[in-house]
């Protein structure tokens, strides 16, 4: 009897916390990367561009991460219309597949408008960030940092594996390295 008692009490300290709740509605959240689509196909000239906006010829020139025109003239909005921009489909199509699933993914937990919201603002720190450390003159463009942003929230919202907590951050090391 004493036995039992002491496996139970055992089983009860080896139990890890409850996983959170899943969120409604998380499926939506892989739809927000199809705007990526659609700037892509109004620059190639699939759909028609509305009147409102400039031509997509100028699209890249006034959007894309330009590393000089964010020192000289402080555009730093730069940072997240680069997000949209693609250039070419190859990597607009891993972009929106990638993120899509990872989008889908965060969202079982934080809820699809938040994991939509940490997409962006991870990106546009990334974009940021990115700046700091390259040397000009850079240029960019792509929702890229955008994903690995997505990546990181992910490792950081995984449980330890087995009470430790560095195999979540490996996995992700191991997750940037390969892609």
């Amino acid at each position: 009897h004493l036995y039992r008692q002491e496996e139970q009490r055992i089983a009860k300290e080896r139990r890890q916390p409850p996983l959170p709740p899943v969120r409604k509605g998380w499926q939506w959240a892989a739809l927000a990367a199809l705007p990526l689509l659609l700037v892509h196909a109004c620059r190639t000239g699939l759909l028609p561009v509305p009147p409102a906006l400039p031509s997509p010829d100028l699209w890249e020139r006034l959007g894309s991460l330009d590393s000089a025109r964010l020192y000289i003239y402080h555009e730093g909005y730069r940072c997240l219309t680069a997000l949209f921009l693609h250039g070419d489909a190859a990597h607009l199509y891993s972009n929106v597949m990638l993120s899509a699933a990872a989008l889908a993914v965060a969202a079982r937990t934080l809820g699809t408008g938040r994991a939509c919201l940490m997409a962006l603002l991870g990106g546009t720190l990334g974009n940021a960030l990115a700046m700091l450390f390259r040397t000009p003159p850079y240029i960019a463009l792509g929702f890229s940092t955008a994903f690995f942003a997505i990546l990181g929230l992910l490792c950081g919202q995984a449980r330890p594996w087995r009470g430790n907590a560095a195999i979540p951050l490996l996995a992700g090391g191991g997750l940037l390295a390969l892609l």
